[in-house]
């Protein structure tokens, strides 16, 4: 990211480099040339604004015309320094041999102006190949085919609405087929992209409302099955890490213990027959 700065007012904007093989100069063009045009700079590398003579005829002249030599070169820096501190690697070295801000825009112009038509070309592919997924937010995939609608308008080429919101409705995923029915009944003269952005967002809006309702409504009273799961996996994972005080192993406690039970049964059967306290030293075997 490249910034220029305004030391006059401190105001500063953010402008993307030009990449070395100008994919971005539609964009780059639009933005130094707003920048400029701010900064008042516009005339310098457009040529409108011509530079005054160094020397002047006559030589009691000489004062006004030096300063107002001096103020032109100054304002053509400031315009040269604009544009290449927003150029990468490649397009700086092509221009830093040149001196005037005038001579850096007809480069760039003449060395990056003529893809255009390949920029035109890849967009136009792009929009008429979309094909709308569920995977990604179906507004993010709208917004960027209007942007390049958008582009492709800047570049000369500007595509009917009615077209983009057929294009639109044509590349609507499966799970969109009761809109897309919907949408070719429409009336072609109304269909705007506006409008059709409007229905696939209030469509998707209204089918997960219902799916989440219905997902309620199943689940209601149940415990989940994640929650089960996962309960009774936590209550697994406790269980393998106690011992048992009566066996001495491990994965279960005293009062679970099948020893505990067995011996308890045996001692049982053996005290009923030898009497009262020998049953009670069982329970106390029971309670230890």
């Amino acid at each position: 990211m490249s910034t220029t700065q305004d030391t006059g007012h401190g105001r500063v904007y953010d402008i993307p480099a030009l990449d070395d093989i100008g994919s971005n100069y539609d964009d780059w063009k639009y933005r130094i040339s707003t920048v400029l045009k701010l900064r008042g700079l516009f005339g310098i590398v457009k040529r409108t604004e011509k530079c005054p003579p160094e020397v002047a005829m006559d030589p009691k002249d000489q004062v006004t015309v030096t300063a107002a030599y001096d103020r032109w070169q100054t304002r053509n820096h400031q315009a040269l320094a604009e544009i290449t501190l927003t150029l990468k690697k490649e397009p700086f070295q092509n221009v830093k041999r040149y001196q005037l801000a005038s001579e850096i825009w007809d480069y760039l112009e003449d060395h990056y102006e003529g893809r255009e038509q390949h920029t035109m070309a890849r967009l136009l592919g792009d929009i008429f190949r979309t094909t709308l997924v569920d995977m990604v937010p179906m507004e993010q995939q709208l917004s960027d085919m209007r942007d390049k609608v958008h582009r492709l308008r800047d570049l000369g080429h500007d595509l009917k609405d009615s077209l983009i919101a057929t294009v639109m409705i044509i590349s609507l995923p499966e799970f969109y087929a009761l809109l897309r029915q919907h949408l070719y009944m429409k009336d072609k003269t109304t269909l705007t992209t506006d409008f059709i952005i409007k229905q696939i967002l209030m469509n998707k809006k209204s089918c997960e409302g219902a799916s989440h309702v219905a997902l309620m409504g199943h689940s209601k009273g149940k415990r989940p099955i994640y929650q089960a799961s996962s309960q009774s996996n936590d209550h697994e994972g406790k269980k393998r890490d106690v011992k048992c005080f009566y066996c001495k192993r491990m994965g279960h406690i005293k009062s679970e213990c099948r020893k505990m039970k067995a011996d308890l049964a045996s001692n049982s059967n053996s005290n009923n027959k030898k009497g009262p306290e020998s049953r009670e030293e069982n329970a106390k075997l029971a309670s230890a």
